[in-house]
């Protein structure tokens, strides 16, 4: 089995609002209301578009979606996001995620960050 990232798409917006909409991922995030469709898919273009300022990867094994990763990029210091999928949490993939992102990031980050809830 081959566990890797690769670039998030339009195509993994349904996935990606499925996994922030869990009941489990809200409760968790900043922002507890569900977000519709019609606002996820702007929000993400928009991400997708920036990607001077983002970075959006989805953790894959073999041909199977796990997470999501999200680094937004301001001034060297990247903010990071991610969320594994509600089928595979408590495998250690969001260990595995931040470690494959860290070998990803562009050469102009000089530090990371992460808030928690």
């Amino acid at each position: 089995m081959s566990i890797y990232l690769r670039k998030a798409t339009i195509e993994d917006a349904k996935d990606l609002l499925a996994w922030r909409n869990d009941p489990t991922t809200r409760e968790n995030s900043f922002t507890k209301a569900e977000i519709d469709l019609e606002t996820h898919l702007k929000w993400l273009q928009g991400k997708l578009l920036n990607e001077d300022h983002c970075l959006m990867l989805i953790l894959m094994e073999d041909d199977v979606k796990l997470g999501h990763v999200r680094v937004d990029i301001t001034n060297h210091i990247g903010e990071v996001s991610y969320m594994i999928s509600p089928v595979f949490r408590g495998n250690g993939y969001g260990k595995k995620i931040l470690q494959f992102m860290e070998k990803k990031l562009p050469m102009g980050v000089k530090t990371l960050v992460g808030f928690t809830v």
